[in-house]
């Protein structure tokens, strides 16, 4: 109704109701999200939010960087623990910081202040300090600040709030010019806001130093809940003022200020948006042009309104007040999307924004009344233009799905602490964009089995946080181009040299956790799924160094380090899995499992808050680690897989932390930490025809027994290969475990050859004779190391495709004492590769060395608990003599060369330190070469 008095008699006119806007969703404008990123492999993280660094104008040089992103959640008040977690690659993997030697057992970045009730994070894109504020339970606030983007938080920047407001909430943060606001000699750098459900809403600035600035009163009065705080830090009318959203007595309200006069609650001019009862937070976001968007949820429908800066009202150069004049309200959940929660708004360039939320077709209205069985996805809507609803044209809206599986099952319940239902994701996600406009999604999921082991449990336990960046549609900057980037199916590369630890810029490359890659596969056959790892580093020493690294870097230290390859179908987690456990027997371990109930990680109030992966007995997991890669292998039918399964968000993690049977691992103060991951990426596996897979007999998943050494061979395609030399019959000489059809030994043949059996699962044997004669008879060779004809192959049939063991059984059985040397260079296993840890085996040692006219030398080789046999080769001219003494310095075993090798064999009967004595017994020097081979069991 409009009214207006004159001088003559006061007259009243109907002013019709503003038609509802027309919304347009367009279906040709196809937005796509990549394969989502796990946040954190360990931690589950409910309503989390966002940062996406970004240059701007007025950035400092140097300050910002394109690809770092931070994600916070709150995790645990029992624990006072929010988390931060870091990307600096665009989101492909992210990290946790933390304060290692003060609090480790916490999992934060701070130690100084509490918290875990709610968390937020923002770096001002101006000077590039990051800001994290904390609460602590529903009763007080904490705020710290990070001047090297997070890598360390001095404790002259951490502070508790000292205001005198008691059972505050939800705790916001919003940077600012550091040039718009001051407080005295103070510069305002960043507000922080909270409220008193009713009393009212605190907005406090922090000064350069990060130190929150007192605020004595409340500015907005009445404030049920908030939404997220913004500043217009655009190039618009509105430079510098301050943006509150809330829910109002009068329905969806916004207050807003000049910040330099923030403080005084008169500068605060409050402006009712809608009549409407926002179900949950109210999300406000701010053009650069200084253009406002609101965004909410009413009994399940999403709303848009717009407040256009250009309007007279709301242009503070027209005399106007940000915030008075908005537009209409638009419905904006795409048809079919009948329930909606978690509305979520970010705004790049004029008119350009992104709305994230979750929606459900199973269900209408309110997001609380859903049944059981109702599935959720995470959406995004994109609008290039929504002043169209200013000028009241069709208002186009471009919709896509973020997950690429439903990511929760039933309610989404809005009543916050107070609710019956199920409130497992808390209460909002998150949405932002990059330096090329791309948008990016934080978002949960947990459809799965540690949250629900009913799958549609009215009550469930917290998700895992994901990210998800756009890879088609159009941006949200109106000079960058429309993405469309596809990601790589089946597997992704990794970078190397970022497994850093500490997590910080000045953090060292830890090779054995500096994952390079990872995919999944299936076997040749079809029967099998596959994982692999690529690692800069698959050592034993290299995992056994790497694990000291971490230790001494941390109050914390770790048992084992663990490989991951994680993925998820479409309602489940799976895991395949290796570790490495120094002082356990094996050190080496291959697993798997389901994420269920036995991987719940709690706060030791039996509230879930995490996850570890340990070994569900129904999975049996075989793999190896050879050339630097981790392979895992498993029936495929244990993960549900079929013909055309699709799987997601797999990836690798490279971790540290407890044993699987520590009994504290089951609680949060002592979790696993990720070193490093790789890019995720779905899978629709397949079987992977390949040349036969090269095993090394040398390599460390080969059982070898009686005195195998490495020979260098330049004829050998490996330029070396392993030799027996021994008088007899050996049993059980080397066995090979593969997957697979069959194999084929790669040998050698000489005038020294042997002789010896090769079967497959105990069938029938294969005879192999060595033996080639000299190339010159009249001069042969004696070392059994230069006459020989190289890759010859001997091919032995499995059968049939599966688990198998090659096994050799030395026989050298000839009339001749010369032919004792048997040579294996590699196996080539068809349809597969070879499987099994590394194994106690043969290990043996060269000298090379001259001895002078009746000298002798001496060698020291030590047994221990786990020495089978000591076994010693000895190459040089006839006469020279080898002699082996115990620990006592009694003389065990000796013999003297006579034919260009001798051969020695003892098993200790003691453990110690054993003596072993070359001697010369000719008048003129002697060159010799000696191998050194300890057996292990």
């Amino acid at each position: 109704m409009f009214y207006a008095s004159t001088s003559t008699p006061s007259g009243f006119a109907f002013v019709p109701t503003p038609a509802q806007p027309q919304v347009v969703f367009d279906t040709t404008t196809n937005i796509t999200c990549a394969p989502a990123t796990i946040v954190s492999p360990s931690f589950l993280g409910g309503e989390p939010e966002m940062t996406m660094e970004r240059n701007i104008a007025g950035s400092q040089r140097g300050r910002l960087d394109n690809n770092r992103i931070f994600v916070d959640w709150p995790l645990s008040s029992r624990t006072q623990t929010s988390q931060v977690s870091r990307s600096i690659n665009g989101g492909d993997i992210f990290r946790l910081l933390l304060d290692l030697r003060t609090c480790p057992q916490r999992n934060r970045p701070n130690c100084q202040t509490g918290g875990g009730g709610d968390s937020k994070t923002d770096v001002n894109l101006y000077n590039g300090n990051l800001y994290f504020a904390d609460q602590e339970v529903v009763a007080s606030e904490a705020v710290a600040s990070s001047t090297d983007h997070g890598d360390t938080w001095p404790a002259l920047r951490q502070f508790a709030i000292s205001n005198t407001a008691t059972a505050v909430d939800r705790q916001w943060l919003a940077y600012i010019d550091p040039s718009v606001a001051t407080v005295g000699t103070r510069h305002v750098e960043a507000f922080l806001a909270y409220h008193v459900p009713i009393v009212g809403q605190y907005i406090q600035g922090i000064d350069q130093d990060g130190l929150p600035i007192d605020q004595p009163a409340p500015q907005i009065k009445l404030v049920n809940q908030s939404g997220s705080l913004r500043v217009d830090n655009s190039s618009g009318p509105a430079h510098g003022w301050i943006y509150q959203p809330y829910r109002g007595g009068n329905g969806v309200t916004v207050g807003t200020a000049f910040a330099p006069g923030y403080q005084n609650p008169l500068n605060w001019h409050i402006h009712v948006v809608s009549t409407d009862t926002a179900s949950i937070f109210p999300w406000l976001q701010i053009d650069g042009h200084g253009n406002a968007y609101m965004v909410w949820v009413s009994q399940g429908s999403l709303f848009l309104s717009v407040s256009p800066i250009d309007d007279a009202r709301n242009n503070p150069a027209a005399g106007g007040v940000p915030g008075t004049f908005w537009t209409p309200k638009a419905q904006i959940n795409p048809p079919g999307v009948t329930s909606t929660v978690f509305p979520e708004v970010t705004a790049g360039d004029t008119g350009r924004i992104a709305v994230a939320f979750m929606g459900s077709t199973d269900c209408v209205g309110l997001s609380d009344n859903c049944p059981n069985e109702a599935h959720w996805n995470t959406y995004v809507d994109v609008i290039t233009d929504a002043l169209a609803l200013v000028r009241g044209t069709p208002l186009g809206v471009a919709t896509g799905i973020v997950n690429h599986r439903v990511d929760h099952r039933g309610q989404v319940c809005t009543s916050g602490t107070t609710c019956s239902k199920d409130r497992s994701l808390l209460d909002m996600m998150d949405v932002s964009f990059d330096a090329n406009g791309r948008i990016g999604v934080v978002f949960m999921d947990n459809n799965n089995l540690l949250a629900a082991p009913n799958r549609i449990d009215t009550s469930k336990n917290g998700p895992f946080t994901h990210f998800a960046k756009e890879t088609g549609g159009t941006v949200l900057l109106a000079g960058k181009p429309a993405v469309n980037t596809a990601t790589p199916l089946n597997s992704r590369s990794a970078s190397a040299g970022d497994a850093t630890w500490p997590n910080t810029s000045s953090g060292q490359n830890l090779p054995s956790l500096d994952l390079r890659g990872a995919s999944i596969g299936l076997s040749a056959d079809g029967s099998q799924l596959v994982a692999k790892l690529r690692l800069s580093d698959t050592s034993l020493s290299g995992m056994l160094r790497d694990l000291n690294a971490y230790n001494s870097s941390t109050s914390e230290s770790a048992a084992r380090l663990q490989y991951v390859v994680r993925f998820m179908t479409d309602q489940d987690v799976y895991h395949l899995d290796m570790d490495f456990q120094p002082g356990r027997s094996p050190q080496f371990r291959f697993f798997g499992g389901v994420m269920d109930s036995n991987d719940g990680v709690q706060n030791s109030t039996g509230a879930i808050v995490g996850a570890r992966y340990v070994a569900d007995p129904a999975f049996t997991v075989t793999g190896s680690v050879r050339n630097g890669v981790i392979t895992l292998m498993a029936p495929k039918s244990l993960f549900g897989v079929t013909s055309g399964t699709k799987l997601f968000s797999a990836g690798g993690f490279a971790m540290a932390g407890p044993s699987e049977q520590d009994q504290t691992a089951t609680l949060i103060v002592n979790s696993s930490r990720t070193i490093d991951a790789t890019p995720p990426f779905d899978s629709v596996p397949q079987p992977v025809s390949a040349p036969p897979a090269t095993v090394l007999a040398a390599d460390p998943s080969v059982v070898r027994h009686s005195g195998w050494h490495t020979v260098a061979a330049s004829g050998s395609p490996n330029g070396s290969l392993s030799r027996l030399v021994h008088n007899g019959a050996s049993a059980d000489a080397l066995e090979m475990s593969f997957f697979g059809t069959g194999a084929d030994v790669i040998a050698a043949k000489g005038p020294r050859g042997g002789s010896f059996n090769v079967s497959v699962d105990g069938g029938p044997a294969v005879l192999v004779n060595e033996y080639r004669p000299p190339a010159d008879p009249s001069h042969p060779d004696s070392t059994g190391r230069l006459d020989l004809t190289f890759n010859v192959p001997v091919h032995i049939d499995a059968q049939a495709a599966g688990y198998h063991t090659l096994r050799i059984d030395v026989l050298n059985n000839s009339s001749d004492p010369l032919r004792n040397m048997v040579y294996v260079d590699s196996f080539a296993v068809y349809g597969g590769d070879g499987v099994g840890p590394p194994v106690p085996s043969d290990a043996s040692d060269q000298i090379n060395a001259t001895l002078g006219a009746l000298l002798g030398a001496e060698y020291t080789v030590m047994a221990t608990a786990n020495t089978v046999d000591l076994d010693f080769v000895l190459e040089s001219v006839p006469g020279t003599t080898l002699t082996l003494k115990d620990p006592a310095g009694n003389v065990v075993a000796s013999g003297t060369v006579q034919d260009g090798v001798l051969t020695l064999h003892f098993g200790p009967q003691s453990i110690g330190v054993f003596t072993l004595d070359v001697r010369n017994s000719t008048a003129g020097d002697v060159a010799f070469t000696l191998w050194e081979i300890v057996g292990s069991k």
